[in-house]
């Protein structure tokens, strides 16, 4: 009797040794999950950003830099729903804005109708705009867009110095989303 009591025992403590070393490889398991699911996690609000930033260069590039594609859309009082424009550039030459173009886009940008097709010709979809020129006292030339609503989350936000009718002026854009 004595020669099968010990190997009831060792069969117990083998069994014992496997649930304990299995809840440990679960343990670890879901701790690795867990991990992984904040690293994908990370790398998504990291492409966000990026997205984001990529948009706002492209839309201060058009409030500041470019004339647009035809460099004449506003003299040929073209709107941003028509397919003649290909991009819209509020800037006479980079840095000098053009006072009918930075006119125009400010209106379009504020009118419902014409606020998608704006956004989409200075490069800034999908992300809502807001933007503004302002002297470098702080008056205010133009404001252009919409303000973020209650939820509403900035995701990226810039300016440049430009040159507007022989004064310096700041021009500030916003770029946000609403989170649904």
């Amino acid at each position: 009797m004595n020669k099968t009591r010990p190997a009831r025992r060792r069969g117990q403590i083998v069994i014992s040794d496997l649930i304990i070393s299995m809840a440990v490889f679960l343990m670890l398991l879901v701790i690795a999950y867990e991990a992984w699911n904040r690293q994908v996690e990370r790398l998504g609000e990291w492409r966000d950003s990026a997205n984001a930033q990529d948009a706002l260069r492209r839309g201060l590039d058009a409030l500041t830099r470019s004339p647009g594609h035809p460099y004449d859309w506003a003299v040929l009082n073209q709107t941003p729903n028509e397919s003649g424009i290909l991009a819209l550039g509020a800037a006479s030459s980079p840095g000098r804005l053009d006072a009918l173009k930075t006119g125009a886009i400010a209106q379009w940008l504020s009118s419902a109708s014409q606020y998608n097709a704006t956004r989409s010709k200075m490069g800034v979809l999908p992300y809502r705009a807001q933007a503004s020129v302002r002297e470098l006292n702080g008056t205010q030339i133009y404001s252009m867009g919409e303000a973020p609503g209650a939820g509403a989350s900035v995701m990226a936000s810039g300016q440049r110095l430009a040159v507007y009718e022989g004064r310096a002026v700041l021009v500030r854009l916003s770029l946000w989303r609403n989170e649904t």
